[in-house]
């Protein structure tokens, strides 16, 4: 294995800053993929039990 370092780092304004992104992909509209009903469902919830996670604009 290679550990590799970079002599430059990206800046970031803020936490959503996109600067360092094409703007073909920021501009473009976003399209949620749909799911079939009952998809969810049918994976092993097994695999989540006992975990949790709220993401910080979830939170009201």
């Amino acid at each position: 294995f290679f550990i590799l370092s970079s002599s430059s780092s990206p800046s970031f304004k803020t936490k959503r800053d996109v600067n360092n992104f094409d703007q073909d992909f920021t501009r473009e509209e976003p399209v949620l993929t749909p799911v079939e009903d009952g998809i969810i469902k049918q994976i092993n919830q097994d695999e989540f039990k006992g975990f949790s996670y709220f993401g910080d604009e979830t939170v009201a």
